[in-house]
């Protein structure tokens, strides 16, 4: 069994799903065919230490969900993506990121093309970041904004929830 972050994403059961040849086409008709500058380890363990949890308790935590064919990730750019499809046709979305806030968007704009070309109608995300409201609602996307409350490692908050219709 994998040891290490590297290996333990990688060994996750792959099932038939996404067709990764559409997130190429995407990329190269976007302009983005350059290769990411950072590996997914790289991003992900950044993202872990700037929120304050441990990269280890969360590569684990991945490495457990990704057993489950309902949950891929795909990285866009310097951005990795965790999808979980919770519906038929509908997915919820959790991003790493080593972007700027305009990267972001493009590559949350590239992952929903992706995505719609591989019959996912609807998916949806959330923050509790009011940087990140500013962000979806200027981005162009026709994004939905609503608030709830989730629970963010042991406490409720309240967060914004953005749910987007492909």
């Amino acid at each position: 069994m994998a040891t290490t972050p590297e290996k333990m994403m990688i060994d996750a059961p792959q099932q038939s799903g996404p067709d990764m040849e559409v997130l190429e086409t995407i990329k190269k008709s976007k302009g983005e065919g350059k290769a990411p500058t950072k590996s997914a380890v790289d991003i992900i363990t950044a993202e872990a230490k700037r929120v304050g949890v441990d990269p280890k308790e969360l590569f684990a935590k991945l490495a457990t969900m990704k057993k489950d064919p309902n949950v891929k990730t795909v990285q866009i750019g310097n951005t990795v993506f965790l999808l979980i499809q919770v519906q038929p046709n509908v997915v919820e979305v959790h991003s790493f990121t080593a972007e700027s806030p305009k990267g972001l968007i493009e590559n949350f704009k590239s992952l929903t093309m992706f995505l719609k070309k591989n019959g996912i109608k609807s998916g949806y995300t959330y923050s509790d970041q009011p940087g990140f409201k500013r962000l979806a609602e200027g981005s162009g996307m026709p994004v939905k904004v609503s608030q709830t409350v989730k629970k963010m490692g042991n406490e409720m908050k309240p967060v914004y929830m953005y749910t987007m219709e492909f």
